[in-house]
């Protein structure tokens, strides 16, 4: 063998072996590549919500929602989801929109259909509840019994819904929404009553004491000089208000005590109050001046006591806005004495007379 064959021959070694002592690197790497590769179909468990807890609770109707975080880069296999209805099943059909998960996903007490899944039972309306359904934006005047489905107060473009009763009023609805700047009112409605408060009459002199409050769920306040007795308390929240003592006088007009407010019952599966629903009492007239002459203004009248509101329902949310309420009204204002003719002669001589002997 020549020298430059050999040479050749070394060489061609040297290669051999250079590329065999690499070739472990090469496992290595593809082994890593591999194994990170690995990583990205890895299972990842979530068993809480984005607020960290493993339950959520969304108020019907007003809003909300729960969401399951998601990691990017990792898609999702299967998804359980437990709903829960309380006290009873929901009041109308809701939807959950699971998208691509509707066939894999489990929903206890749903069904699959093509606009979401489901909730299986729809709950009915309250014995005496309607089959239809209404939207107030005006204002109304209702008395009597009233049964819907659902009625819905809401604001319009010009007026907000309203409904004043004129009477005793009982509404039987499945769900009542009462809106932001929408009202239920029975204000000032009765006259007379268990309660009412004891009224006033002017003496000979034309002076008077104010007129009691009216009574309901507690005793009504004395009007002034102590004469004006409170009214009595009576009553299970099932009745309406009582009206306020009035004054009287041959001097000047009757101050009339306020009424009492009136009586509303709501029987509902569901009712959602942001405006207001009130059966409150009305304010005592103010005294009245006297008619001609000289003499003392009548006293205030006393106010009415406030209603009942009488609400059963599974479901009752009250907004930041909402606000039910049954309050008595206020007392009237006295009215200012009156002098004229002798009454202002005698009164600067009073001053005249202070004055000399000073």
């Amino acid at each position: 063998m020549s020298e430059a064959a050999s040479v050749r021959k070394i060489i061609f070694l040297s290669i051999i072996l250079l590329i065999s002592s690499l070739s472990p690197l090469f496992i290595d790497s593809s082994f890593l590549e591999s194994e990170k590769s690995s990583q990205v179909s890895q299972i990842v468990d979530v068993s809480t919500f984005s607020s960290g807890s493993s339950t959520e609770t969304i108020m019907a109707d007003m809003g909300g929602t729960a969401v399951i975080p998601h990691q990017a880069g990792y898609r999702l296999l299967n998804a359980s989801v437990a709903i829960e209805t309380s006290p009873y099943s929901t009041t109308q059909t809701q939807y959950q929109n699971m998208i691509n998960a509707q066939s894999i996903g489990i929903l206890n007490n749903t069904s699959v259909t093509s606009s979401g899944v489901g909730l299986l039972n729809a709950n009915a309306g309250p014995p005496g509840s309607g089959n239809n359904s209404m939207t107030i934006l005006s204002a109304v005047q209702w008395s009597g019994s009233h049964s819907y489905d659902s009625l819905d107060l809401r604001c319009g473009i010009q007026a907000c819904g309203s409904i004043t009763a004129t009477g005793s009023l009982t509404i039987y609805v499945r769900t009542l929404v009462v809106g932001a700047g929408t009202t239920i009112s029975a204000n000032a409605l009765s006259s007379g009553g268990s309660g009412a408060g004891g009224s006033t009459s002017a003496t000979t002199s034309g002076n008077s004491n104010g007129g009691g409050g009216a009574g309901h769920g507690g005793g009504g306040g004395t009007g002034g000089g102590g004469t004006g007795t409170g009214g009595s308390t009576y009553g299970n929240s099932t009745e309406a208000g009582s009206q306020g003592g009035s004054v009287t006088s041959s001097n000047h007009a009757t101050a009339n005590g306020g009424n009492g407010g009136g009586y509303i019952t709501i029987i509902a599966n569901q009712i959602d109050v942001n405006g207001t629903i009130q059966a409150n009492g009305g304010d005592g007239a103010n005294g009245q001046a006297i008619t001609g002459g000289s003499g003392p203004g009548g006293s205030g009248a006393g106010g009415g006591s406030g209603g009942s509101i009488f609400i059963k329902a599974n479901t009752v949310n009250i907004g930041q806005n909402g606000l039910i309420e049954a309050t008595g009204g206020d007392g009237g204002d006295g009215a200012s004495s009156f002098c004229n003719g002798a009454c202002l002669f005698m009164a600067v001589a009073a001053v005249a007379a202070a004055a000399l002997t000073s």
